[in-house]
């Protein structure tokens, strides 16, 4: 199955092995196992490689790919939750989309939210909707308008799975090829 998505273009980030895929995926979970990825199939490896992972001091960590992330929708609690997400998601275009800066206000009790980011010398300014700690989408149509400006032929899309989802950043081929290898259905964001 990683032979395939590496075709697709989704592969291990460099200096990391296989084995990463069967630590812990957070301080809760347990371990996976080989057998456990083959079961759950494409889906459950692609979690596996954009899961957060463990470390053995139980220091949190990334995923083992910057291809792919695994989501959880419920994902603001505080400052900085905007940044992470727009920093994976540019580190996901693989250079095309780069910013100087970007920062975020986040005051779920006050119902405020938004995000800067500098990129080229410009600053532009993103007014976000405060639903708890859910995710809102407009961040993902946003940074997909800057993608698209930069005149890369990458897209984000995505694949629900409910309160979470996968996110890639590929070429229209590699997405079409990765729907058809996987069975899935990612589609733009």
């Amino acid at each position: 199955m990683l032979s395939d998505l590496a075709e697709c273009g989704i592969g291990l980030r460099d200096g990391d092995s296989v084995e990463w895929l069967y630590h812990e995926q957070t301080p809760v979970d347990p371990l996976v196992s080989r057998k456990a990825l083959k079961k759950g199939g494409y889906e459950a490896v692609l979690i596996a490689l954009g899961g957060e992972r463990l470390t053995e001091d139980h220091q949190i960590l990334d995923g083992s790919s910057d291809d792919v992330w695994h989501f959880d929708i419920e994902f603001i609690e505080d400052h900085g939750a905007y940044v992470t997400i727009a920093e994976r998601l540019c580190r996901m275009t693989r250079g095309d989309f780069r910013c100087e800066q970007i920062r975020d206000y986040v005051d779920v009790d006050a119902g405020i939210a938004w995000m800067e980011l500098t990129c080229d010398g410009q600053t532009e300014r993103l007014d976000l909707k405060v639903d708890n700690d859910w995710t809102d989408g407009k961040i993902f149509t946003y940074l997909q308008d800057r993608l698209i400006q930069t005149g890369s032929n990458r897209r984000y899309a995505a694949q629900s799975l409910g309160q979470d989802m996968l996110l890639v950043c590929l070429s229209p081929g590699d997405l079409a090829r990765l729907n058809r290898v996987t069975g899935m259905r990612f589609e733009p964001c």
